[in-house]
């Protein structure tokens, strides 16, 4: 069943609900005239997850924990990323910030506290790994694109 929802009076707000039984799934499906449901948002409620596909493949999942799959149904961290049958090889991009001068892009693992870190960073033809303090500045391992490896310098 769907419905749409205003609420003018109490903060000017609308929805569309589309509600389901407690062990069901509500659907939203995009589609065309060959394919009615090649794209499809799904919230399942006998786990409280939510669900994404295109071209008919389920391609991400958010948990009721908050884990986020992709390629997977069962994401096992807050972010789990699978190679799934037929897609193509596993990676993750991370664009460098265009237009500063310095090509720098980064992979950065850091404490709750914020001031411990690990850090992989691609800075001018040159990837740096850094353990500690709170930037690149604790390098303590550098790969140039020569093939060079520094252990303890820059």
């Amino acid at each position: 069943m769907g419905a749409f929802v205003a609420n003018v009076g109490q903060g000017n707000w609308s929805s569309i609900a589309v509600v389901s039984g407690n062990t069901g799934s509500s659907m939203l499906d995009f589609g065309d005239k060959d394919d009615v449901d090649i794209g499809r948002i799904r919230y399942d409620q006998s786990n409280n997850s939510m669900h994404f596909r295109t071209t008919n493949i389920e391609h991400i999942v958010l948990t009721n924990s908050g884990n986020v799959g992709i390629g997977t149904t069962s994401p096992t961290t807050k972010l789990t990323i699978n190679n799934f049958a037929g897609g193509p090889t596993t990676g993750i991009g991370i664009d460098g910030n265009a237009g500063t001068g310095t090509a720098v892009a980064q992979i950065s693992m850091r404490a709750a506290s914020g001031n411990s870190i690990w850090q992989l960073v691609n800075k001018n033809d040159e990837l740096g790994v850094s353990v500690g303090g709170t930037a690149d500045n604790n390098r303590v391992m550098t790969f140039l694109n020569s093939g060079k490896v520094g252990i303890g310098t820059t």
